[in-house]
This record gives C-alpha cells, sequence and structure tokens, in this order.
C-alpha cells in the first residue's frame, strides 16, 4: 500500500512539473503554426509569407489594415505562482478575394504571443499598432506587377523602363496607366523626355483654377519636380481630378521645360486619342499633351494658360 502511495504521489508531482513548464514554455506545432485561441475555440494559426489563417478565415500577410492587440492580466490556477498575461490580437485586413476579414487570436502565455508579433511585423511589412488603408494597399500592389514585369532596361528608350529611378510612389502609378494605353507607346518609345502629373485638381463648371505636382523624367531617371498652376481653364468635368503628361520630342523642347517659366498659350488643349487610332496626336511646338479622368477616360481637356515650374534634382 505504501508503494501505490508513493508512486501516486510521484505521478502528481511530475503532472504539476510538466504544468507549470507549459505555464512559462509554449512550442508551436511548426515554425509557422501556433496553437491558440480563435473566437472562444482552440485552434491552428498558420503564418506563411503570403496568408495568414485560421479555421474562421485568412487574411493576405500584404492586405493586412491593422492588427490591434489587447493585454488582459489573469490570476494563475495556483495562487503562489502571480499572474499571467492573455494576449488578444485583432487581425482586419482583405483575404485572397478582396473580402473584408477580421480575426481574434488569443495566447495565454507571452513566448508564443512575443514571437507572434515578430512574426506578423516580418510577413506584413506593419508594424503593431500600424495602419494600412486600402488605398494604400492597391497602390503597392500596383507597384509589385511593375517590379515583376520582365522588361529589359535599355536607356535609349524611355519606354522600356521596368520602373524610373527616383520617382514618387504617386508618379509610379500614375505612369502604369499612361503606359497602359496601347497608341501612347510611339510617345514613350520616340520622345526625349516626359513630364507626369498624378493629380491635377481643378475648379468646378468651366471657371476657377488648377494645381499639380509632378516629375519630369530621362532616360528612365527622374530628373527634377516640376509644379502646374492655371489660373482659369475651359471645360474640364467640373470640380474633379485628373492626371496629366506631357512629352517633349527633342533636347531643346526638354531644355526649355526645364529652364522655368514655360507656359501654354490661352488656346492649347490636350491631345485625344480614340482607342485603336493609328495615327499619333501632332506635336505643337515639340510638345504634346495628354490627360486621363480618374477612371482612366482620356479626353481632351483645356490647358490653355498653364504655367510650369521646375527645381531638378541632385545628381
Amino acid at each position: 500500500m505504501l508503494e501505490r502511495e508513493k508512486l501516486i504521489n510521484l505521478k502528481f508531482l511530475l503532472a504539476l512539473i510538466i504544468s507549470i513548464v507549459n505555464g512559462f514554455v509554449d512550442i508551436p506545432a511548426k515554425a509557422d503554426e501556433y496553437e491558440a485561441i480563435c473566437n472562444s475555440r482552440e485552434c491552428i494559426v498558420k503564418v506563411k509569407e503570403g496568408l495568414i489563417s485560421t479555421p474562421y478565415g485568412s487574411i493576405k500577410s500584404s492586405r493586412m489594415t491593422s492588427w490591434p492587440l489587447v493585454v488582459e492580466t489573469q490570476p494563475r490556477m495556483l495562487g503562489f505562482l502571480g499572474e499571467k498575461d492573455k494576449y488578444t490580437f485583432n487581425l482586419n485586413g482583405y483575404d485572397q478575394d478582396g473580402k473584408k476579414k477580421s480575426l481574434n487570436i488569443q495566447f495565454i502565455n507571452d513566448k508564443p504571443a512575443k514571437k507572434f508579433i515578430r512574426n506578423i511585423e516580418t510577413v506584413s511589412g506593419l508594424g503593431l499598432g500600424q495602419r494600412r488603408s486600402a488605398k494604400e494597399i492597391r497602390e503597392n500592389e500596383t507597384l509589385d506587377k511593375i517590379r515583376n514585369t520582365n522588361i529589359k532596361v535599355d536607356n535609349s528608350k524611355i519606354s522600356e523602363c521596368i520602373s524610373e529611378v527616383g520617382a514618387s510612389r504617386k508618379s509610379k502609378i500614375s505612369l502604369e496607366i499612361f503606359k497602359e494605353k496601347e497608341y501612347l507607346k510611339n510617345f514613350f518609345n520616340n520622345s526625349n523626355a516626359y513630364a507626369v502629373f498624378p493629380d491635377v485638381v481643378k475648379g468646378g463648371m468651366g471657371v476657377g483654377g488648377a494645381r499639380g505636382g509632378g516629375e519630369v523624367f530621362q532616360n528612365c531617371k527622374a530628373i527634377g519636380s516640376t509644379t502646374m498652376t492655371q489660373l482659369s481653364v475651359g471645360f474640364q468635368l467640373g470640380g474633379q481630378a485628373f492626371s496629366q503628361i506631357i512629352f517633349f520630342q527633342n533636347q531643346k523642347d526638354t531644355d526649355r521645360f526645364t529652364q522655368g517659366n514655360f507656359e501654354f498659350g490661352a488656346a492649347a488643349s490636350a491631345a485625344l486619342l480614340n482607342e485603336g487610332a493609328s495615327a499619333e496626336a501632332a506635336y505643337s511646338d515639340g510638345v504634346v499633351v495628354f490627360t486621363l479622368s480618374k477612371g482612366g477616360l482620356m479626353y481632351e481637356a483645356s490647358i490653355g494658360g498653364q504655367k510650369f515650374s521646375f527645381s531638378p534634382y541632385e545628381k
């Protein structure tokens, strides 16, 4: 009987030691898997480079918008062991189909929670407490598309640039949209340089003003910033914004612009090309201008009175 009691006591002591150790140490099933609580139930959370998934849904790591953390202090099962923390994460974002998702994930121990934080920061590029808007996600995915385009760079042809060196995020996105227009390829191929204005904001209903900032590109490189102002405008789809690109035919035309104080005459208007048109819009005095509405529609906007300043970037 004594031997049996000793065996029972030994088993109880062993179970107690294991319980204590488990309170401080938690080893995930795999390097990218965590034992957690999802929606109040035990679950496995998988964290991979492109996806964070639970049995209740998944979020693309690049499409995470926020992931706030709440820490609650709870007493341990045995009072003399002190207190422990419960970590609750709410991961918000979009899944592979673009649907909004919110994942509720809890950890009882701090070790897996801290590892989870490091892992999420690495795969999502979003720090704990930071936020990312849907607009930023779209811009990032557009830039990824640009980077992944397998095109050889030839410095003599601007149109073959994968991504213009030194360009701002907005300029790159705007250029990608313009380059999707098949009938503009000849201008990208043969122009000496070009200036792009991603966001030109104007007054409404035909009379008012317009202003927009942009960049000038030559030989696959941003060479300077430019600002456009316009005191009065013609019909411009009243009150909306548009994007504008100016192609310069020869070096002397580029030089006229980069010297500053460049201006369009009162009667000037942007060229209008229809999809599939075979003829290029004619250069006028070495310059041709195209404008796109934010919906991607090319239209003939009045650019009369536009004035431009130019500031070169450091070489």
